[in-house]
């Protein structure tokens, strides 16, 4: 007999939603011994649109998001009319672009009752999507990045390129302060340690290519740590305090799979997202 395991969107969190994809279906090995998961329109499209409950609304955050950018990208100054057409332009195309496949997607995604093997199917082509909507539009390969890169003269590119760096390292210490708050959930640490961990992050990781699921993002910088030669960390802490982190570093390691299309290669090529 099946035991019929209803997967409401309304009571799935984002949380939820990574130890199921990530986990492999964790949920349901302890609660039922086979699994039925109920899943319909509105709950693929909320999966789809990372939490937009239309496609509307989802256009309506990307518009948001692209004007944001070319406000940033207003920013560097003598922006003529004509550019900036180009780029908002270029920018549409995009948000098209992923309307498009969406609805594809959607088009042809299952319905009803799934069992575990076919909702962790259905998750592997979630996820691509998914990904897609959280990193943004506009970034590397998309129209509005080649737009820019024809659309501004050399000077107003270097000048948008060094005020993003500097936009991104803003945002990310943030992220790597967060991150360390964390870390002393499990080892208390002084004010000097948290200074010099904050650095050695800084120095040594590197922001993720663009914007991350915010239950993504201080897993992002806690393997990104994992990645740090241990002489840049060890130093930090105690002998117990390094056994405990050692700990919490070998279990992020497991984590590389979701991480790789997000970690930054080229440092010209930083991108700022707006949300």
């Amino acid at each position: 007999m099946n035991v019929l395991c209803t997967v409401r969107h309304r009571r799935l969190g984002r949380f939820s939603l990574l130890v199921l994809a990530v986990g492999g279906a964790l949920l349901g090995r302890t609660a039922c011994a086979q699994q039925v998961f109920q899943v319909d329109d509105q709950q693929l499209i909320s999966w789809v649109f990372n939490n937009q409950q239309s496609i509307p609304d989802a256009r309506s955050h990307l518009e948001t998001r692209l004007a944001g950018h070319l406000e940033f990208v207003a920013v560097i100054g003598d922006l003529q009319p004509e550019q900036r057409r180009r780029l908002e332009l270029a920018g549409q195309g995009d948000i098209a672009r992923y309307i498009a496949d969406a609805e594809t997607l959607l088009s042809k995604l299952p319905r009803g009752n799934l069992d575990q093997d076919q909702w962790q199917d259905l998750w592997r082509r979630l996820s691509p999507i998914r990904e897609r909507y959280a990193r943004g539009l506009n970034g590397r390969g998309s129209l509005f990045d080649k737009a820019l890169r024809t659309t501004l003269d050399p000077h107003q590119l270097e000048t948008y390129r060094t005020l993003a760096r500097e936009r991104t390292a803003r945002h990310y210490r943030a992220l790597v302060g967060l991150a360390v708050a964390d870390v002393e959930i499990k080892i208390p640490l002084t004010s000097e340690q948290r200074g010099r961990l904050i650095d050695a992050l800084m120095t040594h990781t590197r922001p993720p290519r663009g914007q991350l699921d915010q239950h993504l993002q201080i897993a992002y910088v806690l393997y990104q740590t994992s990645r740090v030669p241990s002489e840049h960390l060890q130093p930090i802490f105690s002998d117990r305090e390094w056994k405990v982190m050692q700990a919490l570093l070998d279990q992020m390691r497991g984590w590389a799979g979701n991480f790789r299309q997000d970690e930054s290669e080229d440092e010209e090529e930083d991108e700022v997202y707006v949300d």
